[in-house]
């Protein structure tokens, strides 16, 4: 990119603001061409842009040094209106270039979750049908006529520049396409290329070129996603999109990969889940938990592979001085070692002497609900019919005080509930006959 004199992003800005006075948001807001919006879009992007380079620029000493002319392409053009334009006589100033950004984004938006203009049909109905003659536009101009676009915007989703609806829209986009797409299985994604595009085609032609693209800027796309958990402004936005990707097998695979997991997946565990700000913390977890429980048989390779990284991080968060990290990564332990799926990482969790003295104070947590998750846990240590040595160890020399702990524990939950109860009076016979044993 040309470097931009402070004249020329002047310049920009008001080239833009002459031509946008013939237009108001009210017009933007009734356009129906997607092509129209895709345009005004990327050119108030690229206003943007320069603006910010400029700003780079001013503050390196060199702002004032580089005026170079900026490319006519940059100049923001107006969109096309099929009605007469209306002039607000008593309006001082024109809207700025984000607020046409944001009213560009929002009617792209509301044009795929109505389908049609005029549509009112319901929008699950329309996922499950596939997508719409407006989906398939959106996906050519994003795919084909400008492919650097989305990740553009992802990268300014995380700026306090860009308005707080325009970020919530680029999410709904991203959102609304992958879901209208993942209707379509991973041989049907694969068994057709870009030139689809360009010509009739079916559904699972549109969907399965819209994941290849995804899929080919996975980087640039993935790594705004993950640094946007960062702010609260943008982390249930940023959640929302990266759980999107999971719904295809291609995308979820790509996460999984060795070269991947550190970048994408590990930060949840390190960074994200211990944050103070609940929303953020909760929403993390939750991608955790769909992470691993969305295709049960990958991501048991996942984590049998991936044993050492991600327990590690697990003990971490299980001990963690946050609530809702200490509650929810408990209750998601005790899902992966119940799961079938899992019993290679279940035998492996189970027989560590470590990991049972983390569950075993669990147990005497302050909070009722994180004991009564611990306890879930813990009984697997005390099934397990080939307890190693070090395991029976801590078991023998604490029985007395589990049994006593135990024979009291949650007798209020034992009247309802009685899987617990007969649960409950196992892991204590198992814990007494230890003793005998020894």
């Amino acid at each position: 990119m040309a470097s931009v004199g402070s004249n020329t992003v002047k310049k920009l800005e008001h080239d833009a603001s002459e031509e946008l006075c013939e237009l108001d948001l009210d017009q933007i807001s009734r356009c129906t061409n997607v092509s129209d919006l895709f345009h005004g879009i990327n050119r108030d992007l690229n206003v943007i842009e320069q603006k910010q380079h400029q700003q780079k620029l001013r503050l390196t000493g060199e702002g004032e040094a580089n005026t170079g002319v900026v490319d006519g392409d940059l100049k923001r053009n107006t969109y096309q209106s099929h009605e007469p334009h209306s002039i607000d006589p008593g309006t001082t100033s024109s809207p700025s270039t984000e607020e046409f950004l944001a009213g560009g984004l929002s009617r792209v938006k509301t044009l795929l979750y109505n389908s049609d203009p005029g549509d009112n049909s319901n929008s699950d109905q329309r996922s499950k049908d596939g997508p719409s003659n407006i989906a398939r536009a959106v996906m050519l101009h994003m795919v084909e006529k400008y492919p650097n676009l989305l990740p553009r915007l992802l990268d300014q989703i995380s700026l306090p520049s860009m308005p707080f609806e325009a970020r919530k829209d680029v999410s709904a986009i991203f959102n609304h396409l992958l879901v209208v797409t993942s209707r379509y299985s991973v041989d049907e994604c694969q068994s057709v290329d870009t030139a689809t595009l360009n010509s009739p085609a079916n559904d699972a032609s549109y969907s399965s070129v819209y994941v290849k693209y995804i899929d080919s800027k996975y980087k640039e796309i993935m790594i705004p996603i993950v640094k946007g958990h960062e702010s609260p402004d943008t982390a249930l936005h940023c959640g929302s999109m990266l759980r999107s990707t999971l719904r295809h097998p291609i995308l979820y695979q790509r996460l999984l990969c060795p070269n991947e997991v550190s970048k994408f997946f590990y930060p949840l565990l390190d960074v994200y889940v211990h944050l103070p700000n609940f929303d953020i913390a909760s929403d993390a977890l939750v991608t955790i938990r769909d992470i691993i429980i969305r295709d049960r048989g990958t991501a048991a390779e996942f984590l049998e592979r991936e044993y050492c990284g991600i327990f590690t991080r697990y003990n971490v968060m299980l001990r963690s001085e946050n609530y809702i990290t200490r509650r929810m990564s408990l209750t998601l332990l005790g899902e992966i070692l119940l799961d079938r799926s899992n019993y290679h990482v279940m035998i492996k969790y189970i027989s560590t002497r470590e990991n049972l003295t983390i569950i075993m104070l669990l147990l005497r947590d302050p909070s009722s609900i994180i004991q009564f998750e611990a306890f879930h846990v813990f009984k697997i240590f005390v099934a397990n019919p080939n307890k190693p040595a070090e395991v029976i160890k801590i078991l023998a020399l604490n029985k007395v005080k589990l049994v006593a702990y135990l024979e009291n524990f949650h007798s209020d939950k034992e009247n309802g509930d009685d899987q617990f109860r007969d649960e409950k009076a196992l892991v204590v016979t198992a814990l007494k006959c230890l003793e005998e044993a020894l």
